[in-house]
Parts: C-alpha cells; structure tokens; sequence
C-alpha cells in the first residue's frame, strides 16, 4: 500500500508541472461555476428573448449529470496522459518490476485517481447543481461518472501510441 501511496503522489506531482493537466484537474470548479450561474442566466435571457416559458430549463437534470461525469473525466484524463508519458520515457516497464508491480501500478495511476474524483464529484455536485437532487442520486451520479472516467482513460490509453499522437492514422494517398 506504501508504494501505491508513494506512486499516486509521484503522479499528482508529475501533474502538478505539467500546467495543462493541472488545469484540467481545476476546470470542474470554472465549469461548476458557468454550470450555476451562467446557465441560469442563459436561461432568462433565452426565455425573454423567445418569449417562451422554459427554454433550457428542461434539461437541467441532464446538464447535472452532465456535470457529474466532467470531474471524474478530467482526473482520470490527466492520469492517463502521465501513463502515456512514462510510457513514452519508458519508465512505465521500470515501475513494474519494482515492489509496485502492474497491479499496483494501475491502482495507482487509475484507481486512486477515479476514487479521487468520485469524492471531488460527490463533493461539487451539490455546490453546483441545478435541479434538487438526493444523496442516492449524487451518489449515483457520481459512481457512473467516475466509470465513463475510467473509460475514457482506458480507451486514450488503447489508441494513443505516445502522448501527442493517436495509433490511428490517416494514409493520405497522392
């Protein structure tokens, strides 16, 4: 547990250099931000202009799910990109054989970071909801959003072949 410990810290630092995955690990708070105040606003502004009675409105249930899933994606977005880059470097093979191993390597790169995210996504999901919502369902949210997170990084991590360019490639013929 020491060296999973150890590796999640060692990630989150590599994460803290880079500014861009660091500033995708803040942008939940920015969007929570819009997400409560800006589309309300947006709202009357639609309503008023349209001379309609809701316009955005209906679909705040699916706008709070919709932020559910935003900050399990960016974290385990960013752990997905420091994969990527150790795998480049290929340090990635040398933390293998080190007591972390590939389970605790995985545990570290992805599971403590989804984990991190489902509490960040139970935590901001009542700041910034729209609609009233149960604990069951932030709960709720908060677990599917923290899975499609986790797929998402699984499926960079399949079709990128280093960490600036994806292994599918169009063959342009001349």
């Amino acid at each position: 547990m020491r060296a999973i410990r150890l590796s999640f810290f060692q990630m989150v630092r590599a994460m803290r250099r880079d500014m861009m995955l660091f500033a995708a690990c803040l942008a939940p708070l920015l969007a929570g931000s819009f997400f409560r105040f800006g589309i309300p606003f947006l709202e009357e502004i639609f309503t008023g202009y349209f001379q309609i009675p809701a316009f955005l409105s209906p679909f705040y249930n699916l706008l709070d799910l919709c932020f559910a899933m935003l900050s399990p994606t960016m974290f385990c977005f960013a752990a997905a990109m420091i994969s990527l880059e150790e795998a480049d470097e290929k340090t990635a093979a040398y933390l293998f054989v080190t007591p972390l191993g590939k389970t605790g390597y995985l545990a570290a790169r992805f599971g403590l970071p989804a984990a991190a995210a489902f509490l960040v996504s139970v935590f901001l999901l009542p700041v910034f909801k729209l609609t009233a919502l149960s604990p069951i369902a932030v709960l709720l949210s908060g677990a599917g959003g923290t899975l499609q997170g986790l797929i998402v990084a699984l499926l960079i991590l399949a079709v990128s072949s280093n960490k600036l360019e994806p292994k599918i490639r169009i063959i342009v013929t001349q």
